[in-house]
């Protein structure tokens, strides 16, 4: 069965829909990532849930970025994403050098949140995807 093609009016109450199934699925992976990193040590937990909040406010910044895009002409959509990813991305990596360079952060445990949290995002979208689309 053929996917049917979606108007941008249809897309922005779908966004924050899986915005927010997103975010829940992230806490409960959070809360049970740090949950493990206590038991291995506290210093461990700290720098996991500065990367676990570090990559929260990654997609945040993806999702704003992309309801934004959404109003901009197709024209200037390629500029205006590679722009804003470019930023978004300098800005993270200033976040995770302030952490281990200045806070002295386990960068493992930092890595550890941050990639859990992106691996919980692509995931739950995919089943989204699937629920909605397929």
């Amino acid at each position: 069965m053929p996917s049917k093609t979606l108007d941008a009016k249809e897309v922005a109450p779908r966004l924050l829909s899986a915005a927010l199934i997103v975010a829940g699925a992230n806490l409960f992976v959070g809360i049970i990532g740090f949950g493990v990193s206590v038991a291995i040590n506290r210093w461990f937990a700290i720098s996991f849930a500065a990367g676990l909040f570090t990559g929260i406010f990654n997609l945040y910044l993806y999702f704003r970025i992309l309801k934004k895009g959404l109003s901009v002409s197709t024209r200037r959509m390629e500029r205006f994403m590679a722009t804003r990813y470019a930023g978004k991305f300098l800005l993270i990596m200033a976040v995770f050098t302030l952490f281990i360079w200045i806070l002295k952060l386990n960068p493992l445990a930092l890595l550890a949140g941050f990639v859990g949290t992106v691996m919980t995002t692509i995931i739950t979208m995919v089943f989204i995807a699937k629920r909605e689309y397929i």
